[in-house]
């Protein structure tokens, strides 16, 4: 699911400096306590300020939490192993740029 498809299932939203605030919809909000920002990797992050968890968000809502991880990718421990395989190939990559270099020095 997508930051715009979450934020459509809540009533009161509005852009904050550092994401979104809206009306919980796992207890009667008056005032917005439901805080809502995407993280790097895509995932959607919640906290509501009045203490619900993100399972009765998600219960209110009708949705899995599940859904608030991109499908390309699953859950949080399949999150952080990409980022560190991609950091690994990264950091292969600059090795091999660097042997390269050295290799075209001493021919």
């Amino acid at each position: 699911m997508s930051i715009d498809e979450f934020l459509s299932l809540l009533q009161g939203v509005r852009r904050t400096s550092r994401g979104h605030k809206a009306q919980c919809p796992a207890h009667k909000d008056k005032d917005p306590s439901l805080h809502i920002r995407e993280a790097e990797d895509g995932r959607i992050l919640i906290y509501c300020f009045a203490g619900c968890t993100a399972k009765e968000i998600c219960a209110a809502l009708r949705i899995e939490k599940r859904d608030l991880f991109p499908q390309s990718t699953g859950s949080p421990y399949r999150i952080r192993q990409a980022q560190q395989q991609r950091q690994h190939h990264e950091q292969a990559r600059r090795q091999i740029q660097t042997l390269r270099g050295w290799r075209s020095d001493i021919l």
